[in-house]
C-alpha cells in the first residue's frame, strides 16, 4: 500500500488526486507526524507532499534498515517535483519507481539521485532480485558500487553464468577472488574485502528412500 501524507492545502489536493486515481494507495488525514508514523508501520511506500527538510526531520527517527524501511518519496507544495529521498532500490514500491509514478500522475518532474540510476548502472541492492538472489549480511555494497560507478574493475566471480542483465565493462568476469569483488555462489567461501555476496537459490535438499 501507498501511503499520502500532506500539510497544505495544495498538498491535500494532490494528495487526493492521486489517493482517486490508484487503488493501492490510501491518503492519512491528519497531522504529518502522526500520521507519518502510522503509515511508517503500514506502508511499502510513503508519498509525502513536504519540503525536503522538513520530510527528513520528519522520518530520521523511524529509520531503521534500508532493507525494511518504506520508500519515501517527498512532493513540493506546487507539486512540480517528485523527489525520491529514501529506499530508491527497495524491491516492493521503491521510491525511484514511486517517484516515477507519482511525477506521471501529476505532470511532475521525478528527481532521482542515486549514482547507479543516473549513470545507467544497474543497482547492487536489487541485481539478481528477480532471480531470487539474497544478499548475504555482512556484504559492503557501499564500497562495491561506488568502485562500479567510479569506473574503477569490480570482479565478477560466479559459479553459473546467471542471466543478471548487462554490466558495465569495469565488470570483468574471473575466476580469481580479488576485491572489490561481486561473488553469486552457494558455496561458503572466504572472500576478500569490499564484496558483495549474492546467494542464488540454488541448493535443494530432498529425503530419499530405497526398497
Amino acid at each position: 500500500m501507498i501511503g499520502l501524507i500532506a500539510a497544505t492545502a495544495n498538498g491535500r489536493r494532490n494528495a487526493a488526486h492521486l489517493a482517486e486515481a490508484w487503488p493501492d494507495a490510501r491518503f492519512y488525514e491528519g497531522g504529518p507526524k502522526e500520521m507519518l508514523g502510522r503509515a511508517w508501520a503500514e506502508c511499502d511506500g510513503i508519498v509525502v507532499f513536504l519540503a525536503v527538510g522538513a520530510a527528513a526531520r520528519l522520518i530520521a527517527p523511524l529509520l531503521v534498515d534500508k532493507r525494511s524501511d518504506p520508500g519515501v518519496v517527498c512532493v513540493d507544495d506546487a507539486g512540480r517535483f517528485a523527489v525520491a529521498l529514501i529506499g530508491g532500490h527497495r524491491e516492493t514500491e521503491g521510491a525511484n519507481v514511486l517517484a516515477e509514478r507519482v511525477a506521471e500522475a501529476l505532470c511532475a518532474e521525478p528527481v532521482i539521485t542515486t549514482a547507479s540510476d543516473s549513470l545507467g548502472v544497474p543497482a547492487l541492492d536489487s541485481l539478481g532480485a528477480d532471480l531470487g538472489f539474497e544478499i548475504e549480511e555482512g556484504s559492503d555494497l557501499a564500497s562495491v558500487g561506488a568502485a562500479m560507478v567510479s569506473g574503477e574493475r569490480v570482479n565478477l566471480v560466479s559459479d553459473l553464468r546467471w542471466p543478471i542483465g548487462p554490466l558495465p565493462e569495469n565488470v570483468m568476469r574471473t575466476n580469481e577472488p580479488e576485491s572489490p569483488m561481486i561473488l553469486i555462489s552457494d558455496r561458503t567461501t572466504k572472500v576478500p574485502h569490499p564484496s558483495v555476496v549474492y546467494r542464488p537459490p540454488s541448493l535443494k535438499v530432498g529425503v530419499g528412500c530405497s526398497r
